[in-house]
């Protein structure tokens, strides 16, 4: 009895001493705190006593300084005797700064230089990583003490900074990791939670962030069609979405006039809604369509300056003069892209405008001038980093950028981390203030999440180690399977990058460096990483997330290895089955559009299979290319793949749009020569509900050509991977398998295309 009473006096003893030896934190805040100083505060505490498991006390500098570790945060009293009050910082600049070895402050601007500051402290003293929207990465320690001389201080190196990634039902989990990485443009999303809590404000004025033409016209009487943008073929467009189709007509003086009382209103509805902060910038942006204005007005002014952009950018000065002086605090910005991308000669921009310059990437044909997945500075950018130059010179800048590929071919293996980095330097170079960046597709997309923080922390500073900070990433994200996917990361980035292929506008076909050896070697690192990962759900997960883009190339490029191994794909198969289930989840995906991807799975994988027996009018013939429905390209959502008995494979491309009167047109079209190879109209067309084949004629396929049919051209096969680059045997000639019914709703349904050499 008495041996156990000791035994307990020496136990309570030893933990007492401990607790006396084991300093806890306190956070000294002002006694009325601002909301980031709140926020900036919960973010310190939570962090720092799950990385060291100590204890940190939120306290008020009014209600005594105790003794131990103490963390001055925000502005207090003992940091401005130390010469740093927020009233000497910029709005998001941060300040680290240790007072001795008991003393630290961590202040900064008015916005948001406070978070900053506690950001800052909690990546670089205590290892903390915000990976993604399911992970941060925590680093535990016995305890923790700043260095006597540890300063630092700095600020964001781009005042506006977004990427467009995905939309879930719950967003709340990817704008809290987004704000955590200094984000601070959310698109045209409602301010809500975690942007409260950060003090996000909106960057932009009403009426929204881009493509808003639509919004300053959608309420336009009959009497004023004339501020539309009038077609080639004599007819005024009406904008119906901010997709279009049409534009506006930037030479008339009625729609610089409607323009300019609208813009007004905006502005003064925002000074009474945001009176201590208003926005600054206003977007006067196109709709997002390459259609633009062919009226003689805007057609000789585009003369005049030597590109189309002349006649939007005069268009944008007059309204930038309406406001310089009643509303000096006021800038415009208008996107450089599509139709106005290209700079106009001899035009002096005014002062007070932003030209936000957004490069498509070569997938978008001939709109596209970008390789996206390698640097400005790369040979395949020449002209996309001329234009660049000139409009810097021009204007001051912004960013709309593009880290993924598009038009079906961002699920191929692809990678723009090395790119993203290195044009932030450039962009930090040429004084460009704001980057917005597109990288969609996080269920399948190579390396999604590396890109997201590679693209976060070099908007933040251009100028961090780029390897340091994969390798960072990697030993957080991956944990013990972190060798053998930086690995398969520096494979995938010097297989890409040492191709001379642009990957955006490369049939897989032509896309050597994607080799069986090259699938081999990535498969056995993968291995490797999954048997390091073995009894962990959630690391499996972001490894076999790198299964996907893999195998949706192999199952793609499967035709063309010289040794086919049919078990082998059978297996690929069962496993970007699974995976690609398996990434279609809430955390990237809304509830829509998992249904929509799972009804693209079940088509893909049932594409896979389709053989359909070649018609007897074709058997003697030198077949160049057979397009079922897995191959045919649908352009619209007008055109929809729906079941069809009578269809080859069971499937069809059925247009909900009117056909005109009983024709079948059809021809092939060359995007880089921007010209047509040959049209053909087929009329007089019974609608007997039967597939019949319409020739196009012969023609000679050019690098980059496509069939199309249907007067909207929204059913076509590209031909791109079957020009011959030797240009020999390149005559062909198109059959296109079409049935014409007498169906209201489905008219017109397309199930073949068939291309045959012509001697």
């Amino acid at each position: 009895m008495k041996h156990n009473f000791r035994s307990a006096v020496l136990v309570l003893f030893s933990f007492s001493f401990s607790l006396l030896l084991h300093a806890d934190y306190t956070v000294i805040h002002p006694e009325k705190m601002t909301l980031q100083e709140k926020t900036a505060s919960e973010e310190l505490k939570f962090f720092l006593e799950k990385s060291t498991g100590e204890k940190v006390t939120l306290k008020g500098e009014g209600k005594g300084i105790p003794s131990g570790k103490k963390i001055f945060l925000g502005n207090t009293a003992f940091a401005r005797t130390k010469g740093y009050s927020t009233a000497d910082f910029a709005p998001e600049e941060w300040c680290v700064r240790s007072s001795g070895k008991n003393n630290l402050i961590l202040t900064g601007g008015s916005t948001r230089g406070v978070i900053y500051a506690v950001l800052e402290f909690l990546e670089r003293e205590l290892g903390i990583l915000f990976a993604d929207e399911t992970y941060t990465h925590i680093p535990v320690r016995k305890s923790y003490q700043w260095k006597e001389t540890l300063s630092y201080r700095g600020k964001p190196a781009f005042s506006v900074r977004g990427i467009y990634s995905y939309f879930t039902g719950n967003n709340t989990p990817r704008l809290r990791f987004m704000l955590r990485n200094r984000l601070n443009l959310f698109c045209d999303e409602a301010i809500q939670g975690p942007m409260k809590k950060y003090n996000v404000g909106p960057v932009f004025g009403s009426p929204r962030f881009c493509h808003n033409y639509y919004n300053y016209t959608k309420d336009l009487p009959k009497e004023a069609e004339d501020c539309f943008s009038l077609s080639q073929s004599g007819k005024r467009i009406r904008a119906v979405n901010p997709s279009g189709p049409g534009q506006i007509c930037f030479s008339n003086p009625k729609t610089v006039r409607i323009f300019r009382e609208k813009l007004h209103a905006y502005i003064e509805k925002d000074l009474k809604k945001y009176p201590l902060n208003p926005p600054t910038i206003y977007v006067i942006d196109p709709n997002d369509s390459p259609l633009r204005c062919h009226c003689k007005g805007c057609t000789a002014t585009a003369k005049k300056y030597k590109a189309y952009s002349g006649a939007m950018v005069e268009f944008l000065n007059k309204l930038a003069k309406s406001v310089a002086g009643k509303y000096p605090h006021v800038k415009l910005m208008s996107s450089a892209y599509m139709f106005a991308v290209t700079p106009p000669e001899g035009l002096k921009i005014e002062p007070n405008v932003i030209i936000r310059l957004a490069q498509l990437g070569t997938e978008w044909g001939n709109v596209g001038v970008r390789d996206t997945m390698r640097e400005l500075f790369h040979p395949n950018n020449t002209k996309a980093l001329q234009i660049l130059r000139s409009w810097a010179e021009k204007a001051p800048l912004g960013i709309w950028d593009y880290w993924i590929l598009y038009s079906g071919k961002s699920n191929l293996p692809s990678l723009s981390v090395e790119a993203i980095a290195r044009n932030a330097k450039l962009y930090k170079k040429l004084k460009i203030t704001s980057i917005f960046a597109e990288c969609e597709q996080a269920h399948i997309a190579s390396f999604h999440a590396l890109r997201l923080y590679i693209g976060a922390k070099t908007m933040n500073d251009p100028e961090v180690d780029l390897k340091k900070e994969i390798r960072r990433f990697m030993d957080a994200y991956y944990a013990g399977s972190a060798k053998s996917m930086l690995a398969y990361y520096d494979l995938l980035h010097k297989t890409l990058y040492n191709s001379s292929n642009m990957a955006g506008n490369t049939p897989l076909s032509q896309r050597e460096e994607l080799t069986l050896d090259f699938f081999k070697k990535s498969n056995v690192l993968l291995d490797q990483a999954e048997k390091a990962a073995a009894g962990d759900p959630a690391l499996l997960w972001r490894i076999r997330r790198e299964r996907v883009s893999l195998d949706y190339g192999y199952l793609e490029r499967f035709p063309y290895f010289h040794k086919k191994d049919p078990a082998q794909r059978e297996k690929v198969i069962v496993r970007f089955r699974n995976n690609f289930k398996g990434n279609c989840v809430p955390s990237v995906l809304s509830k829509g559009g998992i249904a929509q991807q799972m009804k693209f799975l079940h088509n893909y994988l049932q594409g896979l299979s389709v053989s359909v027996p070649l018609p007897a009018q074709f058997r003697k013939k030198q077949i160049i290319a057979d397009f079922t429905w897995p191959k045919l390209s649908r352009k619209s959502n007008s055109a929809k793949l729906t079941d069809d008995p009578q269809a080859a494979g069971g499937k069809c491309i059925r247009i909900t749009r009117k056909n005109n009167g009983t024709t079948v047109p059809l021809g092939a079209y060359a995007l880089m020569a921007k010209k047509h190879l040959i049209q053909r109209t087929n009329k007089n067309i019974k609608p007997d509900g039967k597939y019949h084949f319409y020739s196009t004629g012969p023609f000679v396929m050019q690098e980059r050509s496509f069939i199309w049919t249907h007067w909207s051209w929204n059913i076509q096969a590209d031909l791109t991977e079957f020009y011959d680059r030797s240009g020999l045997n390149n005559k062909v000639e198109a059959f296109v398998s079409v049935k014409i019914t007498d169906d209201k709703e489905f008219p017109y349904s397309v199930d073949r295309i068939i291309v045959v050499k012509v001697p």
